[in-house]
């Protein structure tokens, strides 16, 4: 009816043709002195009504003034002396004065208000179509009869029609008898803050979740309602109905009745400057807002707008003060950290050492003179050119004792490597240059490790240590690597062995090389049940067949690890026991703030030529310390029987290859966590647990809206004692929570300021070019919260804070919608029309690509056309760096180790993971609170996880040379591979998606050929190291262009797509190869991210739902609804 009413005038229009109504024309003009409730009521439902049909509001539907220009309007008339219950109420006459203008004039508001509700709820009515050709509407409230008449002939009208008498109750005004419900729980209660959460004014469908209801009457008691309280009453309720899918029709009552969900009553006062909103007694569910008509005015747009607001955008003020509102909460009833000074010492530890070529020089020089040549084999952990300076020296050493030396002198780290690519690969090229002497085959065989019972390592060590030698072999001479063959050789005596044949099958090189290697326990138990064997220093030297010195000696970061097993480790655990031994460990979040053990030594350092690969003996130790660290603290608190949620504290090695005066020193220092928890207090403690008062949490019991602040009261229950109200004082005082006004037995008041909207950027105009995020090159915290501020200036992006992490530092969101001037969008809406992608970033600090790779794919939604295409079928949200703690200990270590994979910076600020704190009710770690507010904003059907694996070798040789759990891990295994649930799951609902998304991750990436070849490259590599020789360590890769995989088990539980399978379909992780990652290397895994998220944003296009707006009658209501058609893959 409302669209005939304006002929050839459009009511609702799509302004971004996305084939959603977004802008509503039409508005509803009321008299500057109207005062009637009924009238009011009615012109709010009809404000509700037309704001449904849309996801965006401009500006408020009711005004006071009708618009300029041809706007559709309806203008209703009053006479000054309209008089109230009249027995039989006037009729309502429309007269369309223009296209765009009608007028209503009614006689009694009584008329007026039952017109504009059959103007909410004519959708249901059945009401017939108006003629295009009408001039004069009537409304005839008694009777409930419409008629109209035609332009030129007002004597017989060209329609009556009368309501049914079925559908008559939806036009009654007055209040239906409803039976009193009242809720005495206070778990019931609403959070007078935070009216959008459980409890509150929104109801999610069981059906649905995406579906939520406007749970909430409105009751006016008084017959009296000043005009722009009025007026603010129908946009604030405008405002809320836009957040909701389904609405019901009259929840406006002229009395104080229980009806629907939360009962919000209005009482004007003729005085007060501050309106008060508290609970009725004996009902927790209704609430009673009173005050002046100012300051009721002041408390919707102000108070009730903020409380309804959700963590996203422009919210920021509200968390806040929801945030110091609840640590009061967890103060009064549970408990919470709080900083305290440190009462324990820090440990520290020193030792410096002569490093191990000193050492090598200085065995060498009690060496007995003798005379005749001397053959020897030296090994040393030292870069190339201090082992050149150390064969010179030796050999001069050697000479002065008569002999006549002739030395070769090999790093200790990696040694068969270092004699691949020092003595073969010279030999090789020789014989290449020779063309006599033609290499058709060459075959390099070691032997099987054969270590004593309880050794780590595995049967193919030795293959592990002369990685990737084979391979820098052919790339040097220009070979195909399969012309070398590797092969294991148990019976040969040698742990490796190189033999060279030429077409003829004649030997034309023959090398063989054993290194020496120590045995030490593994100090990653507090039993020392394994044995690791790391190769070591030394010398063989020999006249024919004759020893004369074959000595071992510990390389330097053997002597180092020697000290930190035997001595620092030990120190560590004595000192938690110390804590353990004076409290309780329920006090405590963290045994030390941070373990920072610093590692000077000469040592080498250099890349090798192939991919990411380089020769790192201190980025092993650091992966070393680390881990053995770790899994060391796991026996610990198994034996003492500690809590999962009491940390060690954030471990961070810092080596360092190059050492002043080629020293060797070490130092150790454990700052102990500072921080305590504090205990509930005494009344609460006193009251037994699993009662009702015990689980009950303190809710705020009243709140006052002044001008520039809010005061509310916080009520205790149990009462406080005296001594409890003092303690909690002090406690207040500590955190620096000010603003408290009293704190008595029964309530804390406090005062804040009453939050006001955060100043936004300017906008950047709609064709303003903005060059995209760099991709090559690795972003700093402050870089990307630049980068996060530039891009939300761009329309149809916005930014806010989703988090803050345990140190304190912002985790930002981004989210893309469809650019709008309207800053009143109902996102509950969007996500129910438009399918939502989710991309998480940054996880693990040390994984960085994905932060570049969000980045810019929240650049191309919003400033290429191709994104602006893509907003019109979808909702993009992004967390572009989660581990914001786990960053800034990554920075920190990698301006000492560029280029090293830094796993210490992996966790976040105590070093823990926080997957499984996503799904927490209290997590323990604020940070985990991001991905839910966005899952929880957005409810995305799909969800991309970005992360990564080490771009080069990760070996741990004081750990059995793999890395330990993450063994698959040693080296890559493909430069891309895709976790994707449900893939291998034929019977579970989701698995069509996990098909459809499998072929369109397969297409995307084969339309990258640099990354398909890098693909193929890696697989291959892995393949012959690894997967060939021992399947069970080294899991098979799937082929394709992209390796897809099932989810790790360890955390496959941890996603949303196992925890909420009906509401998010597939929450996908991408594995590339940047740990850590530079240049058009950085680019390439970030191109190998963005290949997934195109994929995933092509399957959610193609099956966006369909949704359509209902109206039903229920009772003596309409429900109003969004119905979204369910997608079936299948």
């Amino acid at each position: 009816m409302l669209a005939q009413l304006f002929a050839r005038q459009k009511i609702y229009e799509d302004t971004d043709a996305d084939g959603v109504i977004d802008r509503v024309t039409v508005r509803l003009v009321l008299p500057r002195n109207l005062s009637w409730s009924v009238v009011w009521a009615e012109a709010a439902h009809v404000a509700c009504r037309w704001a449904f049909d849309s996801v965006r509001l401009e500006a408020p539907l009711v005004r006071f003034r009708g618009p300029q220009g041809p706007q559709p309007h309806l203008v209703v008339r009053l006479p000054a002396q309209a008089v109230e219950n009249t027995p039989s109420p006037s009729p309502v006459r429309l007269v369309r004065q223009s296209l765009g203008r009608v007028v209503a004039t009614g006689q009694s508001p009584e008329a007026i208000a039952s017109f504009l509700r059959l103007l909410a709820v004519c959708d249901a009515l059945d009401l017939p179509n108006l003629p295009e050709t009408w001039s004069v509407l009537q409304w005839l409230p008694d009777t409930q009869v419409l008629m109209a008449w035609n332009t030129g002939d007002l004597k017989k009208p060209c329609l009556t029609h009368k309501i049914s008498q079925a559908k008559a109750a939806l036009l009654d005004l007055s209040c239906p008898p409803v039976k009193r419900h009242q809720s005495l729980n206070p778990k019931n209660a609403p959070n007078l803050l935070n009216l959008s959460s459980p409890h509150g004014i929104f109801e999610t469908l069981e059906e649905d979740p995406r579906q939520r209801s406007l749970s909430l009457t409105v009751a006016l008691p008084s017959p009296r309602l000043s005009p722009r309280l009025g007026w603010t009453l129908c946009h604030v309720l405008s405002r809320l109905s836009l957040e909701a899918t389904q609405i019901h029709i009259p929840f406006i009552s002229l009395a104080a009745a229980d009806q629907h969900g939360i009962v919000l009553e209005l009482r004007e006062k003729t005085w007060g400057d501050k309106a008060l909103v508290r609970f009725a007694e004996k009902n927790c569910r209704h609430l009673i807002l009173e005050g002046s008509g100012a300051s009721l005015e002041r408390a919707l747009k102000g108070w009730l707008l903020w409380a309804v607001r959700e963590p996203g955008p422009e919210a920021e003020p509200i968390e806040a003060l929801r945030d110091k509102v609840q640590l009061i909460t967890r103060l009064v009833k549970r408990s919470a950290p709080v900083q305290s000074e440190a009462s324990h010492s820090p440990l520290i530890r020193e030792c410096q050492w002569i490093a191990e070529d000193l050492r090598l020089e200085k065995l060498v020089r009690r060496l007995p003179s003798g005379s005749g040549p001397l053959r020897g084999t030296v090994f040393v952990s030292k870069p190339e050119p201090v082992r050149y300076r150390l064969k010179a020296r030796l050999e001069k050493i050697l000479k002065a004792k008569g002999y006549q030396p002739s030395l070769e002198v090999y790093n200790a780290y990696k040694p068969g490597l270092c004699w691949l690519l020092e003595k073969v690969l010279p030999a090789l090229r020789d014989l290449h240059n020779d063309k006599d002497a033609c290499v058709h085959t060459l075959e390099l065989s070691f032997s099987p490790f054969r270590g004593p019972e309880g050794s780590m390592e595995t049967r193919t060590r030795w293959l592990q240590e002369i990685y990737p030698g084979p391979d820098l072999l052919a790339q040097s001479l220009e070979w195909d690597v399969s012309k070398i063959r590797l092969r294991m050789d148990p019976v040969q005596q040698d742990t490796y062995r190189v033999r060279a044949w030429n077409p003829e099958g004649q030997l034309l090189l023959h090398e063989a090389l054993t290194p020496r290697c120590s045995a030490l326990p593994y100090f990653g138990q507090l039993e020392h049940a394994g044995t690791v064997h790391p190769t070591t220093s030394g010398l063989r030297l020999m006249q024919g067949s004759h020893i004369v010195l074959d000595r071992s000696i510990p390389t330097d970061r053997e002597v180092f690890w020697r000290v930190f097993g035997k001595r620092w480790l030990p120190a560590l655990w004595k000192s938690m026991e110390r804590r353990l031994s004076v409290g309780s460990p329920a006090r405590l979040r963290a045994f030390w703030k941070e373990i920072r053990i610093d590692v000077r030594i000469e040592e080498t350092e250099k890349a090798l030529g192939l991919d990411q690969e380089r020769l790192s003996p201190m980025e092993a130790l650091h992966e070393d310390l680390y881990f053995t660290i770790l899994e060391a603290y796991k026996e610990f608190a198994a034996r003492h029987d500690l809590c999962e949620s009491l940390q060690l504290g954030q471990v961070m090695p810092f080596v360092a290859w190059k050492s002043p005066g080629g020293h060797a020193r070490a130092r150790l220092e454990a700052q102990p966590f500072a921080e305590s928890i504090i205990h509930p207090l005494a009344c609460v403690q006193s009251v037994p647990q699993g009662s009702a008062d015990a689980e009950e949490e303190p809710r705020i019991s009243w709140l006052r809206c002044h001008k520039r602040h809010w005061d509310m009261a916080l009520a205790l229950s149990p009462p406080a004692c005296p001594q409890d109200q003092h303690q909690l004082g002090n406690i207040l005082s500590r955190l620096g929570l000010d603003g408290v006004l009293s704190n008595t037995k029964d309530h804390i008041v406090l005062r804040c300021p009453a939050p006001r909207p955060p100043r936004s950027l300017p906008k950047a105009r709609e064709r303003e070019v903005m060059d995209p995020p760099p991709t090559d090159r690795l972003l700093a915290f402050r870089d990307v919260a630049r980068w996060v501020r530039k891009l939300s200036s761009l329309p149809g992006l916005k930014a806010w804070q989703a988090a803050k992490t345990f140190q304190g530092r912002p985790v930002w969101a981004l989210e893309a919608t469809l650019p709008s001037p309207s800053q009143t969008v109902s996102r509950s809406r969007l996500r129910l029309i438009k399918p939502t992608l989710v991309f998480n970033a940054r996880h693990h600090a040390n994984e960085v690509s994905s932060t570049e790779a969000a980045l810019f794919s929240a650049w191309t939604a919003v400033s290429t056309n191709e994104g602006r295409t893509l907003l019109q079928k979808l909702n993009l949200a992004w967390i572009p760096l989660e581990n914001a703690d786990g960053v800034a200990a990554f920075e920190r270590l990698h301006l000492r180790a560029s280029g090293h994979k830094l796993h210490a910076a992996r966790y976040n600020a105590l070093g823990c993971e926080f997957y499984e704190d996503y799904f927490l009710e209290r997590p323990r770690f604020p940070e985990a609170l991001a991905k839910r507010r966005v899952w929880e904003r957005w409810l995305p059907e799909m969800i991309l996880d970005g992360h990564g694996v080490p771009s080069h070798e990760w070996d741990q040789p004081f750990s059995g040379y793999l890395p330990g759990v993450f063994a698959e891990h040693w080296i890559p295994r493909a430069f891309l591979y895709v976790y994707l649930p449900y893939l291998d799951a034929p019977e579970n609902p989701n698995h069509p998606w996990a098909l459809q998304l499998a072929r369109n991750i397969q297409r995307h990436v084969q339309d990258e050929a640099e990354l398909v070849q890098k693909n193929e490259e890696l697989r291959a590599r892995y393949h012959r190291y690894a997967e060939r020789w021992e399947p069970k360590i080294f899991p098979s890769v799937m082929q394709g262009p992209a390796a897809l995989l099932p989810p790790v088990p360890r955390v496959a539980q941890f996603h949303y797509s196992a925890q909420q399978p009906h509401i998010t379909y597939l929450e996908v992780v991408t594995e590339v190869a940047d740990e850590v990652a530079q240049g058009p290397w950085l680019d390439l895994c970030v191109r190998g991210h963005l290949a997934v998220w195109k994929a995933m944003i092509e399957v959610l296009q193609a099956h966006a739902p369909k949704t359509i707006t209902t109206a039903k009658i229920s009772g003596r209501r309409v429900r109003f609804s969004w119905r979204c058609e369910s997608v079936n893959l299948t």
